[in-house]
Formats: structure tokens, sequence, C-alpha cells
């Protein structure tokens, strides 16, 4: 494309024409100005029609290097990832990587091996190589009936090789042909959540499980609106040789249905909310069974409603318990005694003293009969008096995390005994962490007590200081600069504060 070659000439609306005078009047040029004038523009027009056959090549110009440009650009994105690092990992590599794509819930692992597997060819090679991706078999009970079903449990249970298997499914719902299925490779169940609400015909076949679960570590047995009683009792030995069982859950299923291997375990699981008054002196006195049969026990979570303990029955000792989380009646505590113990979650049902105040005696006999070194304790959705909590600490001085959750009435008292000073016995000496929800704050002189609380454990000579504290009060409480300057000095000294 060549430069214009345009004709030299002094327009007359340019500042180098001869004849700007005339565009401010009405007078009629000269005949040779005219002339002049008439030549002048005769060249423009000329001009003109050169300027725009140019710009018409110009704008083809532009089209044609748009369009290479777009083709240039569509190559690049095509080809790029052609020589991208992905392309060249080795199997044992991406086989790392889908394993970090698996989700951490059970109840979604079954969808990411055929996500990945339609990526690409190489990707679903490498996927249908490891057989642990599609180890998960989860039948959720909306469509478990269906004959597509047959052939999703089909495939996982083939590809899946001689994979440990992790499976849930609700007998009410099933295909019959499924049921077979999973039944047939018991002996893989590494995991199994099965949900009884179903037929007396579909239970009995589970008396194909007798002695066929070798591996099987974790069982969940979730109850449902049947009869259990009856239609277990023929086959309530199922699950007992099952050799590495260690994890058991209960779900609304009452104790006795399954005869279970229960000196095995280490963590066990009951929850229980269907529970009829007349059947409740039955439960305790099985559940008593129980806790005697656990010397391995190492995590137990029990949460049951409507149910008392005899407190003055004699305690049971589980040696090896070092975590205990509890909603239920806190006489519970009154049954035990954990040596080993260091975590206690309690959040108890509605028990309450004529007072309207839940007691925390139960806690601080379980405490004192226990001897144990609790480092974390949580007491949730409770009214515990202060002077109860002061008890509780004094039985647990290497108590390291506080967390007090809901209806804890926050009073100056509570503060002063856990703020040190040199001139008495100081209460919980490792504290490092309090975090406390309270619904009621006694005063905003529970807030000073708490700031100075907070001083005390940041800024003393321990060896072991406090490193974060929550609380979640009315900010308003904090609002008065004298507040706000002592929580920006506790900001400096490293203390991680949060109010909201």
């Amino acid at each position: 494309m060549g430069f214009l070659h345009l004709t030299q000439v002094s327009l007359s609306g340019t500042s180098t024409s001869a004849f700007p005078h005339l565009l401010e009047t009405n007078a009629a040029p000269g005949a040779s100005d005219a002339s002049i004038i008439r030549s002048e523009i005769n060249l423009a027009e000329k001009d003109i029609l050169l300027i725009g056959n140019e710009l018409l090549e110009l704008h083809s110009v532009e089209k044609s290097l748009k369009q290479r440009h777009a083709e240039l650009q569509q190559y690049v994105d095509a080809y790029r990832p052609v020589i991208s690092a992905v392309r060249r990992l080795p199997p044992e590599i991406l086989l790392l990587i889908f394993r970090l794509c698996r989700p951490s819930q059970d109840s979604q692992g079954w969808k990411y091996p055929w996500s990945l597997s339609m990526v690409c060819r190489k990707w679903r090679s490498v996927a249908l190589s490891a057989p642990h991706m599609w180890s998960t078999i989860f039948i959720k009970p909306k469509n478990a009936s269906s004959s597509r079903v047959v052939s999703y449990t089909r495939a996982l249970i083939q590809r899946s090789a001689m994979a440990p298997l992790i499976v849930r499914f609700t007998i009410r719902n099933i295909h019959f042909t499924c049921l077979r299925m999973l039944l047939s490779v018991s002996q893989r169940w590494r995991k199994a959540t099965i949900v009884f609400s179903g037929e007396d015909t579909y239970c009995r076949s589970f008396c194909s499980l007798r002695g066929r679960l070798p591996v099987l570590r974790e069982l969940v047995l979730i109850g449902g609106s049947t009869d259990e009683d009856d239609i277990f009792r023929d086959y309530a030995d199922v699950f007992w040789n099952a050799p590495s069982l260690e994890s058991l859950s209960i779900v609304n299923l009452p104790l006795p249905v399954f005869r279970l291997p229960w000196h095995q375990l280490r963590r066990l699981d009951i929850q229980y909310s269907d529970q009829d008054s007349e059947d409740e002196e039955d439960f305790n006195l099985y559940l008593q069974d129980v806790l005697r049969n656990l010397p391995l026990l190492v995590e137990l979570k029990i949460s049951i409603l409507a149910t008392f303990f005899d407190e003055y029955t004699e305690p049971i000792t589980l040696p090896c318990l070092a975590r205990l989380e509890a909603a239920c009646d806190t006489r519970f505590f009154h049954l035990i005694t954990l040596p080993s113990l260091q975590t206690l979650i309690s959040a108890p049902s509605s028990v309450e003293d004529n007072s309207g105040v839940y007691r925390a005696s139960p806690i601080n006999s379980l405490l004192s009969r226990s001897r144990c070194s609790l480092t974390y304790l949580k007491i949730h959705s409770t009214d515990v008096l202060a002077e109860d909590a002061m008890t509780i600490f004094q039985e647990a001085p290497a108590l390291a995390h506080l967390e007090v959750d809901r209806f804890f009435i926050v009073t100056r008292q509570l503060f002063n005994a856990l703020t040190l000073r040199p001139t008495q016995i100081n209460l919980l000496p490792k504290l490092s962490t309090v975090n406390i929800w309270a619904e009621e704050i006694a005063g905003a002189e529970a807030v000073d007590a708490a700031l100075e609380f907070c001083e005390s454990r940041r800024m003393s000579d321990l060896q072991v200081k406090l490193a974060s504290a929550f609380f979640d009060w009315d900010t308003r409480l904090f609002d008065a600069p004298s507040r706000a300057y002592r929580i920006q000095r506790l900001i400096d000294a490293g203390l991680e504060i949060n109010v909201r």
C-alpha cells in the first residue's frame, strides 16, 4: 500500500488560503478570484476521491489482518495445551492428582471418577486403571429401584477390581439385583452404611454376610420405621465375625438388635431419639453391658434423648477412652471412669434442677473420679453457674482449650478466678485458647474482668501464654475508648482476640 499523492493547494478554508475574508461576508469574489477558487475546489474534489479509494483499500487490509489475527489466535489456543506439562505427567502422578480430587464426604465420592474419566482418552485410561477410584458405591434412595442403578452398580464392582469398597444403601428402596451384587462382594467392604427401613424379604438376604466381612473397618447402622426387633431376630449375629471392625455408629436402632463385636471397637457413636419411656430401663441396662465390653475404645459419641441413668450404679472404667462427646442426661457421667480422657464435649439434654439452671456436678464427679489430664473442654447449650464452672476448672489443671457455647452465664467472678494473680493459686496455668459464646453477660464489669483475664494471661511470664480469645458478645460493651485501647494493646502483644 503506497502513500497518498495529493495535490498541494491552498484551500480557502485554511489559514493559508488567500480568501478567508470571503467566508465572513456575502460579497461576490472577483472574476480572477472566482477562477482560482473554482480551480482549488476541482483539485480538492480529486483528492477526496483519492482518499476515499485509499480508505476502501485500508478497510480491506484491516479486514484481512483481523481475519489473520483470529486464525493465529485460534491456532495458539488450540495447540498451546498440546505442549502443556499436564500432558507429560506420568500416569502415577496423574493418579495422585486424582486422589486429591476425591471429595471428603463419602456421599459425594461416587461422582468424581465419572467426571474425570470423561475429560479425554488418556484420563479415562488412567482412571480405569485405578480400582480405588471406583470403590465408592452410593445408591440414593430416590433412584435405587431404577434399572440404570443395576448397570451402575455392576460397573463400579467390575472397575473397582479387588479394591476395598465403601458402600451405602437403603434396604427399602434398593433394587434386589443391586442388593445381591453388593452382598456378593461383602468380603471387600471396608466401610458400610446401611439404612434398615424395608421389607423382611430383603433383610433376610443379610444372612449371607456371616463370616464374610474380613476387611470391614467402619460400620454405620441406621434404623427406620419398621419393627427391627422382629425383622433381625434370625440373623442378629451377621456382623459378629468382623475381625477388622474398629468403628461403629448406631443411629435410631435399639442396641440389642444386633450382636456386635464390642470388645474390639476403638470408636463408637450411639444416637437414639425414638426411645419410649417403657424401654428406658432395658436400654440403660444394655448400654451398661456394652460399656463393660469396650476395653479398647478411644472415642465415644453418645446422643440419647429421654434417658435417665441411675447415678448410684457402680462406675464402669474405660481405660483407653481419650475423647468423649455426650449429649444426654448428664447423670451418664456417673456411670463411667475415664483415666485417659483428654477431650470432653458436653451438650446435655434438658436436665435442670428446680432453679432452672443446669448443675455441673456430674462432670465434676467424672473428672474427680477419673484423675485424667483433660486438655480440651467444650460445654455446649448449657446454663452453667460460675461456681460450678470453677469447680470443673479445679479438676482440670492441664486444660489448654476452653469453649463454652450458648446460654453460659458470664460473670466477673468467673474471669476473676481465671485471672493470674501473684498472691493466689492460679487455675488452668496451661490455658492457651478461650472461646466464649454467651447469651447473657452479667454486666459491663464482666467485660472488664475478661480483658483483665486476657492481659494477665498474655503479658505474664507463664511458659504457656494465652494465644487466642473469642467473645461472642454485644460489641457495644467494647465501644468505650479505654476498652478499645486495652484490646489494641492485647493485639500488639500477639494475642489473637476477636469480638463479635
